[in-house]
This record gives C-alpha cells, structure tokens and sequence, in this order.
C-alpha cells in the first residue's frame, strides 16, 4: 500500500509542479494515462470562497494557467487572478476576480472570457468572408 501511495504523491508532485507532458509522467511512473488522471488530487488555489468560505482549489493544470479555482464545498467556481495563480503549489492568498454559481468543479473548468472568444472569433469570420468577397471581386476583374 505504500508504494501506491509513493505513486500518487509522486504523480501530483510530477503533476503540479512541473511542466512535463501527462504522456511523460504516465511513461515515467508506468501508468496509464487515465490512472494518472484518478491519482491526481485537486490543488489549494490559496483562497477562499467568496459564497461559503470554503477551500478553493484548482482541478488541474489548465484551471489553474487560466486561473479558474472551484469551491469543493457549495460548487461555486471563482476566476483568479491567472498571474498569480501560476505560482507553485503552496501559492499564498491570491484576489479574486469574479464568482459565477456552478454545480461543482469540473476537470473541464471553463476558460476565462468567453464573451471576449466570441468577439474575436465573430472578427476573424467576418474578416474572412471580407477577404473572400475580395479575392473573389479580383477573379472575376481579370477574366
């Protein structure tokens, strides 16, 4: 039983406080990748919830880079100030930027700015079809 324990600490040690590949750990630690998945534990994001007080805590790397926390207690779901939210694992209390209601923390936790995603996006599509109309305009001009 030790060992496995070993094995989970090393794989969130692995996890949390590098940068290597989930494919490179999995390798590293002979496990497969879903195994690696179930032994990694959430992280303490450093604050508490703005709603209950409870724990908040990142569900993994990528909710953590983008500086999404969530509270294991009532579900709400905090965004974090990303800067700060990048620091190691023991991180010290970071500011909270804003909270939205949710049914609990998810491993998929939402990237910040949706609405800032959709306009850009929105931009790119539009610009396209621009570009399109252009090139197509200059086609028919040589002919």
């Amino acid at each position: 039983m030790q060992t496995d324990e070993r094995a989970v600490a090393e794989a969130n040690r692995l996890y949390w406080e590098s940068e290597t590949p989930i494919a490179e750990i999995a390798d590293r630690l002979d496990l497969s990748r879903r195994a690696l998945y179930e032994a990694v534990q959430p992280v303490s994001a450093g604050v508490r919830c703005g709603r209950c007080g409870g724990e908040m805590q990142f569900g993994n790397r990528s909710a953590r880079k983008a500086g999404y926390a969530g509270c294991l207690t009532c579900g709400v779901e905090e965004l974090i100030d990303p800067s700060a939210a990048s620091t190691a694992r023991a991180a010290p209390p970071l500011s909270v930027i804003s909270a939205e209601p949710a049914q609990g923390i998810r491993h998929d936790m939402r990237a910040p700015d949706l609405r800032h995603r959709a306009v850009v996006l929105g931009g790119a599509a539009i610009a396209g079809v621009a570009l399109g109309s252009v090139a197509a305009w200059l086609a028919i001009r040589r002919e």
